[in-house]
């Protein structure tokens, strides 16, 4: 009987953190091939860092709004940006990233909690 309970406790433990909430961080901007329009979410395992490999970046046509930004659950209350590329810190409401075209691994590392 104990080891019944001991089994069904260690499952409920790691099912409850396996299932942990982390932010939505997702890049966006006219240099992504989206565009201003949809968010590339990020990958994240634990909630700090998140990261995007191969992700193509571009010249935008012309009326288009250049740059990159990262935002939060795809919305514009929390957002960051800068002008250093391609490494820097990123600052909450910051101007669009200015990028070069290419190909990138991107790496966003939040503040932990």
């Amino acid at each position: 009987m104990i080891k019944k309970l001991l089994l069904v406790t260690l499952l409920a433990l790691c099912g409850f953190s396996a299932s942990a909430q982390f932010d939505n961080i997702g890049l966006l901007g006219g240099s992504t091939l989206t565009g201003w329009a949809s968010d590339t979410d990020m990958i994240t395992t634990d909630g700090i860092t998140y990261t995007l490999d191969n992700v193509v970046l571009i010249n935008p046509l012309p009326g288009n709004d250049p740059g990159v930004k990262f935002r939060k659950d795809d919305a514009w209350e929390v957002n960051w940006g800068g002008n250093t590329f391609p490494s820097g810190t990123a600052i909450p409401g910051g101007v669009n990233i200015q990028v070069a075209p290419g190909t990138y691994n991107v790496t966003f590392q939040s503040c932990p909690k």
